[in-house]
């Protein structure tokens, strides 16, 4: 599996179609209900949220990973008919709640889920593992996932669908499989190969490119395509200090849509 692979499939965002969206967004974003969101999602990944919730056009969102809730409020604009469903351990955090949602504490795995498996989206900003999010959303028949922070190997706190693709080993024995009703006298099918398993299970995978792309990365080190290889992104020229996606480029974490194969 090269290390380089990017993308599966085909994504329902054309480049062109995402500068145009720039302006709107950033009007939008002069309207959030604070601006202090460290430790949540900046300004490169609410816009990918924004633009891929748009073009899904889901009727029903489970938001897994809440935090101060400057998500939940995106989503809301991206889909303003939609029902939401937001998760987090702790809603202490929470600084901004809406009443269009319901609000859980358990995990998504530990959930009961009457959705329309296919105009449903399943938003994972949570850190936990993603090779255990799409093994238990392809057995529960859901389509659309998207994965926030999706880190390349070696990164991050949690195994991703980028580390799969550029080959680090899949963490053997999670609980989150366990959950899943996989249980198998050794690893699992996706334990053993997860990018071969993934290949299998994906329809799309589409790596969200960054808005504009800063030098380092937010471990500080210089961000290479081979070391971290990366869509290219949306504007080569360096931008002005005061423009978010310049300000918040370090934030950047190959945020992803995954589209699942229709059931078997």
């Amino acid at each position: 599996m090269s290390q380089t692979i990017r993308a599966l499939g085909t994504a329902p965002f054309s480049r062109s179609a995402l500068q145009e969206k720039i302006p709107e967004f950033l009007r939008l974003l002069a309207e959030r209900p604070f601006e202090d969101n460290h430790g949540g999602m900046r300004a490169p990944h609410l816009f990918a949220t924004w633009v891929m919730v748009q073009a899904l056009e889901p009727t029903h969102i489970v938001e897994s990973g809440v935090f101060k809730g400057l998500g939940t409020w995106l989503l809301e604009r991206a889909a303003p008919h939609a029902r939401l469903y937001c998760i987090d351990p702790d809603p202490q955090s929470r600084l901004y709640h809406s009443s269009r949602a319901e609000y859980f504490t358990r995990d998504f795995s530990e959930l009961d889920w009457d959705l329309p498996r296919d105009k449903t989206l399943l938003f994972f900003d949570d850190h936990q593992d993603a090779l255990a999010r799409v093994v238990l959303a392809e057995r529960l028949g859901f389509v659309h996932l998207v994965f926030e922070d999706n880190y390349p190997s070696g990164r991050g706190d949690c195994y991703s669908l980028k580390k799969a693709f550029m080959g680090e080993p899949a963490p053997r024995r999670q609980n989150l499989l366990a959950r899943a009703r996989h249980v198998f006298e050794g690893p699992s099918p996706a334990e053993r190969e997860p990018a071969r398993y993934l290949e299998r299970t994906l329809e799309t995978y589409f790596e969200f490119p960054p808005v504009r792309r800063a030098t380092t990365t937010r471990w500080a080190d210089a961000w290479s395509d081979e070391r971290y290889p990366t869509p290219p992104a949306l504007f080569d020229s360096p931008g002005e200090p005061s423009d978010p996606f310049v300000a918040e480029a370090r934030d950047y974490t190959w945020i992803c849509y995954a589209r699942l194969r229709a059931a078997r």
